[in-house]
């Protein structure tokens, strides 16, 4: 029997990297840190193509991710014009409490509306991390059935979003 609980209300926002040290508190638990990377590094990165988002919860950043507008451009799996989520992180303290499924439920409408321009938004998951792949698949990413075998810490899935059109 498995138990349902509420979707959180949550906020999305865009984080300025002037206000960067706003999301040093996020901590991961030990085995998700070699594939979530230190926050303090992920949040130092100074790419003008890519940009910091938070995940508010209760009135707390609770989450940190970043956003890649030039990833088409960057990986040959994804189409020209196609966003890339990077370096998801949910503080270890708020895991569990629907935090992600919340997430997922809005984030498409929300790169919509942050990026109008973009059709898609791509992502690579390590092939050790069968958790993350199924929070990424119940919140409508689609697994490509493609490995990206670059990464640092051993193959990914290739996943795309579909992001749906504005009007």
């Amino acid at each position: 029997m498995s138990i349902s609980y509420p979707i959180p209300e949550i906020e999305i926002a865009p984080l300025p990297k002037s206000d960067r040290a706003a999301v040093l508190h996020i901590t991961l638990p030990p085995d998700q840190k070699i594939f979530g990377g230190d926050i303090a590094v992920e949040s130092a990165d100074d790419d003008p193509e890519t940009d910091f988002h938070v995940l508010r919860h209760a009135g707390r950043i609770a989450g940190f991710f970043k956003i890649e507008r030039a990833y088409g451009a960057r990986y040959d799996f994804a189409p020209e014009g196609a966003l890339g989520l990077r370096m998801l992180q949910i503080e270890a303290s708020a895991q569990g409490k629907g935090l992600g499924k919340a997430l997922f439920a809005e984030l498409p409408d929300y790169l919509s509306a942050t990026y109008p321009r973009a059709a898609e938004c791509w992502l690579t998951v390590n092939c050790r991390n069968p958790r993350a792949r199924h929070v990424y698949l119940t919140g409508g990413w689609e697994d490509t059935g493609e490995l990206y075998l670059d990464g640092g810490a051993g193959p990914q899935h290739i996943m795309r979003l579909i992001l749906p059109r504005r009007a």
